[in-house]
Order: structure tokens, then sequence, then C-alpha cells
């Protein structure tokens, strides 16, 4: 009996044995802002009988692959916990097909407390490639929207273009709690998201555009994650709005509302207002796609304003703008996303600008002095609307639909002297732009260490455009019989565009990636491009230029295969080796060109000694022309100039080398930088220019001339314990050549720059706040002739000072002094005070504030710049609006 039990328990145990299976659980940890998250613990037991299969600890890692041996058909159990965090925990099914489970777990923060215990935050700590910064450790109580903020933390700052950098890196992402609302939309949410909601302010660095592909690859792009208050998340809708008055005849009604609670994520920004904050380049960029921006090379500029840069347009433009933003995230089921975006934006900007020029004529810099009435007229449609589809953890599709209109028109009035230039010419140029746009992505997270991704773009724009000209020198111009006195353009253009790309990513055990792809492209342009000389009268019979007329088809087919890995060799990091090679097939109406193209670029981080680390970077690559530049016959790039590009079957190669220091003193946010950067072109461009009254007619073509640019750079920043204070200064040279055919011989000019900054912030108790900005710019033109060499130099010098003063809990004054020093060393130089003064009062503690702002108190009337290029130097004299008063009344919630 004994022995007939025995033999039924071995049985038994042999029939178990051989019913188990050896399955690979791996996986991705992050938190609702998709940061990685370490030191983990993690448990994997049977749905059935509870069995712990495994349980361990992730270490200094946020990714985890380890093998079980469950019973065939049991679920696993996987639990996933963080001291911090709430725990994740999933039931997995036995997989009917291949012996992997691959989970994504996002943790989010935990809302124990512990009771009669208050712990406060650092102002600022770090975690692994995230920077946070505790809002409330850095708020003075004037800050109203985000930039506000931002440029109170450590390593935010504005550029030269005043946009807003972070480690002098542009911005490429700002989401709310992890959650994509106006994401890509980055000057939007500078200017417009409320400041009262934020809990922290996390900047992630070495991130990937694709969720799927974290851990694999970086895209080496920096995102901005908001984190929200617990009771911001929680309420049905959060924001504020503004509503304010001034003289002349100035309002404003801006508002702003967010909604992050349930499923159902949306967000709406207004901003209907006459203060000067109207549409700018920044924002009809951020509207505009990939192909959209190359269609907009093919259209005449019909924006004629004359932008300051980082100067605020409130001190100078005139403005009635409607702007409507929209965007609302929505499952449709379980595994299905919906996100639905709305812009809309229609503004009225009129101006007056005076210039006295240097042109570049051929071999010689003549005399223009402009005199101009502007008005810009941008009305701009954007829906967008993006499908996200997953199936599960491993898998994600993305399908975008777009339509952008454009029917913005631009008008000018101008008086000329010089250029043998009689009479003035009124201009005005209406767009007609439609582009439909589709894209389409598929991820496949096959396992930790491999990735596929499939992608696919396609574009049909209808470049419509309508401009026409007065004046009485046209008959001149075009050698004509005198009563022709208009000129009409009048653009057809096509374009048609598709990309596909496929991606595999692989990583070995030494957690190396290989990175293979192939790309094939076509480009389509089908110029419709005619010009029409008339009489006003209509008693003289139409005239069509045929050599400024241009009605062709161009195309360029591109297929590229790439490669990418890490390679050790010699140093203790690896080299990051990266190539990419070939072919683009060209035509246009005169012939067909086949180009051998190639990429090929290495990068290598090393750390010198502790804290010391450095980076080289080296390109080499021959490209060709894209087909907006294949057009050798001339094709207008406004009314007032022409543009042809000669010898494009030449391919276009460079030479680029960097190299980049850092040092970052341990336990600090102190840091010291700098780089150097070379680039070389072996066959350069040359233009030539030649006026014909007010019509500017360029040439474009390459020869085998090399030219080169160089940078040198240096920065800083220190937070200074002895002032208590944060402390940036740097400065940078550049200098680079340009190749300009004077006659039958090709000249190298040079354009040199110089500058210099310092920033320092402090606070004194939260009751004094003052932020200083110095900046020095020069630049240096030398333009070679056959005895002599002409040199212009600009020197201009910015300083800045912003300080606020609080006198009381519920009151506050805040006064913004610029003191500009332009064009020093010349006689056009000029000195100018802008000073803006500001007061804030808060209603009874209540969410209900109050603003009385003065602007330009010192009443300056005019702008005086000088730009400096090889083509042209320009005097500018830019009016300015003159003091005004605002009031203001902003409620939050």
């Amino acid at each position: 009996m004994i022995k007939i039990l025995f033999f039924i328990l071995l049985l038994g145990s042999q029939i178990g044995f051989a019913q188990k299976t050896t399955l690979s659980v791996s996986g991705v940890i992050v938190d609702t802002a998709g940061v990685g998250l370490t030191n983990c613990n993690i448990k994997i037991s049977s749905g059935k009988s509870g069995l712990i299969y495994n349980y361990f600890n992730t270490g200094n890692k946020n990714t985890f692959s380890v093998d079980v041996t469950p019973n065939v058909g049991d679920s696993l159990v996987v639990e996933i916990s963080h001291v911090s965090f709430s725990t994740f925990r999933t039931i997995k099914p036995y997989p009917q097909q291949g012996s992997s489970i691959r989970i994504a777990a996002i943790l989010g923060i935990s809302s124990k407390n512990l009771d009669a215990v208050e712990v406060k935050a650092p102002r600022t700590w770090v975690r692994g490639d995230t920077t946070f910064h505790n809002v409330d450790a850095y708020k003075e109580g004037d800050e109203k929207k985000l930039k506000d903020i931002l440029l109170k933390l450590p390593n935010f700052e504005k550029d030269a273009n005043g946009q807003i950098t972070y480690k002098k890196k542009p911005l490429d992402k700002v989401t709310i709690d992890g959650e994509e609302l106006f994401a890509d939309k980055i000057e939007l949410m500078l200017n417009n998201f409320p400041v009262h909601v934020l809990d922290n302010i996390q900047a992630i660095e070495n991130q990937s555009s694709q969720r799927l592909l974290k851990g694999l690859t970086s895209d080496n792009k920096t995102f901005i994650n908001l984190q929200l208050h617990k009771k911001n998340k929680l309420s049905a809708g959060f924001g504020d709005a503004e509503a304010g008055i001034g003289n002349r005849g100035r309002y404003n009604l801006s508002p702003v509302l967010f909604s992050m609670y349930g499923t159902v994520k949306a967000g709406f920004i207004g901003n209907w207002n006459s203060t000067g904050n109207g549409v700018g380049f920044q924002q009809e960029t951020e509207l505009r796609d990939k192909f959209e921006r190359d269609g907009q090379q093919l259209l005449m500029l019909n924006h004629p304003l004359q932008h300051i840069n980082n100067f605020e347009q409130r001190w100078y433009i005139r403005n009635r703008q409607w702007d409507n933003r929209l965007q609302v995230n929505a499952p449709l089921n379980k595994k299905l996303q919906s996100k639905t975006e709305f812009s809309y934006i229609k503004d009225r900007q009129p101006q007056d600008t005076y210039s006295t020029s240097l042109l570049l004529n051929n071999d010689r810099y003549d005399l223009r002095i402009d005199s101009n009435e502007n008005l810009y007229l941008p009305e701009i449609l954007d829906l967008r609307q993006t499908f996200s589809l997953r199936p599960d953890s491993s898998r994600e599709l993305m399908m975008a639909f777009d339509l952008y209109r454009d029917r913005s028109r631009g008008q000018q009035n101008s008086l000329f002297r010089g250029f043998g230039i009689g009479s003035p010419l009124y201009r005005t140029t209406n767009n007609n732009w439609t582009s439909l746009g589709f894209s389409g992505n598929y991820t496949v997270r096959k396992s930790s260490r491999r990735a596929v991704t499939w992608a696919i773009d396609l574009n049909r724009q209808q470049l419509g455009q309508d401009a026409n000209g007065q004046s009485a020198d046209i008959a001149k111009i075009f050698s004509l019989p005198d009563g022709y006195d208009q000129m009409n353009i009048a653009l057809g253009t096509k374009l048609h565009a598709a990309r596909g790309s496929w991606k595999m990513l692989l990583q070995d055990k030494k957690k190396f990636t290989t990175n293979l792809g192939l790309i094939l492209e076509n480009k389509k342009i089908g110029l419709d491009q005619s010009l029409i000389i008339r009489q006003g009268k209509g008693e003289l019979p139409n005239i069509y230029p045929e050599q400024l007329a241009n009605k062709s088809n161009y195309e360029v087919s591109r297929v590229i295969a790439s490669v990418g890995r890490p390679v050790r060799f010699v140093l203790k990091n690896p080299f990051g080796v990266s190539a990419e090679s070939g072919i683009a097939h060209a035509s246009n109406q005169d012939r067909v060109i086949n180009t051998f193209l190639f990429n090929i670029a290495i990068t290598q981080r090393h750390q010198l000694v502790k804290g010391v680390s450095g980076q080289i970077n080296a390109v080499i690559s021959q490209s060709q022309l894209q087909p907006e530049q294949l057009y050798s016959n001339y094709y207008p790039a406004s009314l007032m100039s022409f543009k042809r590009w000669l010898n494009i079957a030449v391919p276009l190669k460079r030479y680029e080398y960097s190299y980049a220091l850092a040092y970052q003193i341990p336990n600090d946010l102190s840091n010291l930088s700098g780089f150097v950067s070379a680039s070389t072109m072996p066959n350069s461009l040359v233009t030539a220019n030649s006026y014909n009254s007010f019509i500017a007619f360029n040439d474009a073509y390459f020869i085998n001339q090399s030219t080169s640019r160089i940078t040198i750079g240096l920065g800083s920043n220190i937070p200074s314990l002895l002032l208590n204070a944060m402390i940036d200064l740097g400065g940078s040279y550049s200098r680079a050549d340009f190749l300009i055919l004077s006659g039958s011989e090709v000249l190298q000019a040079k354009l040199g720059y110089y500058s210099a900054y310092f920033t320092l912030k402090k606070n004194w108790q939260k009751k004094y706040y003052v932020r200083f900005s110095s900046n020095i710019f020069s630049n240096i033109s030398r333009f070679p002739r056959p005895d002599t060499e002409t040199v212009t130099r600009v020197t201009s010098w910015k300083n800045h000072i912003y300080q606020r003063l609080l006198l009381s809990k519920q009151m506050s004054i805040v006064s913004n002094l610029n003191l500009y020093h332009n064009n020093m060393f010349t006689e056009n130089k000029a000195s100018f005070l802008i000073a803006d003064l500001e007061y804030n009062y808060q209603w009874k503690k209540s969410p209900l504030y109050l603003t009385l702002r003065a602007e330009n108190l010192l009443n300056e009337r005019t702008f005086k710049t000088f730009s400096n290029s090889i083509q042209a130097q320009s005097f500018q004299s830019i009016p300015l609006l003159g003091r005004s008063m605002y009031i203001s009344a902003r409620y939050t919630f």
C-alpha cells in the first residue's frame, strides 16, 4: 500500500513538472510624469495559489527582467511598490503564444500622510534626468503665468531672441501631470498657464518623443512637466480670467480654463486684446508642421512689420487680436484615446517704420531711405484630430489628421529716396493657403531590449497667393511706355509630400542600443506663378513678362538607410556612431540630378576628473537641395524681390566639429561650461544682388570654394552663498564666411559676432526681489574691395532691472527698467530708458487680484537700432506707443 501511494505521488510530481514552463517577465517603471522610478520592490506570484515565484528590488534601475516558472494556464500577479508611491498591481493571463510578458507600470504619488508631522521639501532636488523645483519656495507673489516663475528657477533664462531656455537648450514640450494639453505650443503655455495651481515644476532632460521607446533611445529633448496641487487635480476645473482697460483704446479679456479631473482632460485659452500682445512669428510657427514650414518657403513674404528681438510687443505694436485655443483629450474606450485641437487666430497690427540702408548692389553699397506705413492682418485656422490606440502595454498606434488654412494679408505704403525711385509704392499680399496632412506611427515594444516603429506622413498643400503693387515707376522698371502703373503676381503653386520610415532598436546585455532605420521620401512641387503688368485705367493691353513667369514641375525622391550604435574604443565611455547613406533623385524642367547622400556622426561623452565632463561631436555629410531650391527661373520672394538658383547639380558637403566641457560642483547647483564648434563647407553658396529701382534680383549658386564658421562660448551658473543670490555669466564669439559675386570675381566677406552677459537673481526674505541682467552685443562685417576693405561695427548694450517690493501680504509694487545703448560708437548712437511701474493688490485674501500698470513712464517715442549683415547695413527707427495706463482685474480658481 505504501509503495502504491509513493508511486502515485511520484507520478503526480512528474506530471506537475511536465506542466510547468519558463516565462520571461520584463517591464519599465515610471511615475505619472513619465520619469523613471528606481529602488522599487517587485513581487510576482501565482494567481491561483498565491505562491510567490520571485521577490526582488530594482536597485538603481527603472527596468527589470526576470524568469519565473508558473504552471501552464496559471495567471501571474505582479505587484510593484515604492515607499513614496502608490502600489501598482496587475494580473497577467498565461500567454497563448510566446514565452514573455511585458509590463509598463505607472505609479502615482502616495496620498498617505503621517499625523502631526510636517515635511518641508527642498527648493530644488535631482533624481536621474529630472530636476524638481518646489514652486512655493520660489514664489514672490507677483507671478501670474508660467514664464514668470520659470525665470526665477535655476538654469532657466531668456536667450537673445526672447525665448526661454533650460541649460541653454530650447524647451520641446510642456505637460501637465504627464498629460499633453497644448504640449507642443510652448509660447502659448508660457504666456497663459496660471502659476497658483502648481506644486512643483520638473525639468526632464534626455527625453524621447515616443513613450514606448523610453530606456532604449533618447532624442535628447527637454520636457517640462507641471505637477499640480492635489486639490486642483481633483477639482472640476481650474484656471484664471483677466479683464482690463486702458488709454489709447487698449483692452484685454483672457480666460484660461483647464480640467484634469476624470477621464476627459480639456483646456481652453482665450486671448482677446489690444494691448500689443498679438500674433508673432513664434505663435505662427508653432501652428505649422514640418511640411507647412517647407511650403512657407514657396510663398511671398506678406508680413511687413518690423519686429524687435527680445522687446515687449506692448511697447510698440498696436493690435486687435482674437485668439481661441481649445483641446480635448478623451478616451473612446479603454484602449482608444482621442485628442482634438482647435486654433483660430485673427489680428490687426498697424505699424510705421523708417530706415536708412546701404544695400549691396552688384559690387558696391548704395543708399536707400524708406518710409513705410505697414498693416498686417493675420488669420489662421488649424484643426488637428489625433487617435491613439493601445491594444496592450507594448503596442501603440497613433494617427493624426490636420487641416491648416492661412488667409493672412499684408499691406504696405512706401516712400523711397535713392536707386532712382521717383514714385511711392503701394502693395498688398493676400494668402489663400490650405494644407491637408495625415501622419501615422505604429510602435511595438517587443521586449525590454527590442522595439520596432513604422511611420508615414502625407501632405498636400495649395499655396495660393495674390500680390498687387501700384507705382508710376513700374513702366520704367520694365522698359514700357508711360501709363503702366500696376503689377500683379499670382501664385497657384501645389506641394505634395510623402514620407515613410521604419526603425528597429536592439539593446544588448551591456545596455548598448543598435538603431536600424530606412526612410523613403518624395516631394513634388508644381509651380504656377505669373506676372502681369497693366495700366490702372485699362486703356493699355496687359503685359506678361515671360522671364518672370514660372510654370514647371519639380520633384525630389530620397532613399536613406541608417545604422547607429555605441562603440567602445580606447576611452572608458563608448562612442555613439551613426551613419546614413542613400540616394536622391531630383528632376525639373531642364535636367535630372542623382546625388549620393551620406551623413556620418560621432559623439562621445567622457569624464576627465571628478565633476568635470566633456563631449566630442563630429559630423560629415553630403546632401542635395530641396525642391523649393531647384527653380532656375526667377521666383518671387516678395513683390519687390525675385530669386533663382543656378548650378544646382553640385552636392552640398559639410564638415562639423565641436567640443564641450562642463564642471559640476559636487552636491551643489554651481556649474561651469564651455564649448567650441567649427564647420566647413567645401562647396559654398555664392550670391549676387542687383537692384532695378525698388525691385531686387538675387542669384544663388554653388562653387567649389570653401567657407567656414567657428563659435566659442563660456558660461556659468553660480548660487552665491555670500550674496544669497543666483548668478549667471558668460560670453560667446562667432565668425562666419560669405561668398559674394562682384562682377566676375568672387569675394569672401566675413561677419563676426561677440556677446557677453551677466545675470543676478536675489531675494531678501521674500520682501524684496531683484533680477538684474546686462547684455552686450557686437558684430563686425568685413567686405573686401580691390584696394581696401569696408568694415562696419555695431555694438549695443542692454541693461534690465526687475524689482518687486512687498508692502503687505496683499500689496506689492513692481518696477521694470530697460536701459538701451544702441549703435554705440556710431553717429546713429541712441540711449533710452523704458520704465514700467505696476501696483498689485489682492482683495481681502480672496482669489481676486487688481493691477494698475503704467507703461513707458518716460514717454520714449522711438526705438533706434542698427542691423549689420553682408547684404545690407540698415539704421532703423521704429515708433513706440508712448506713455500709457492700464488697469485690470484677475480672478483665479
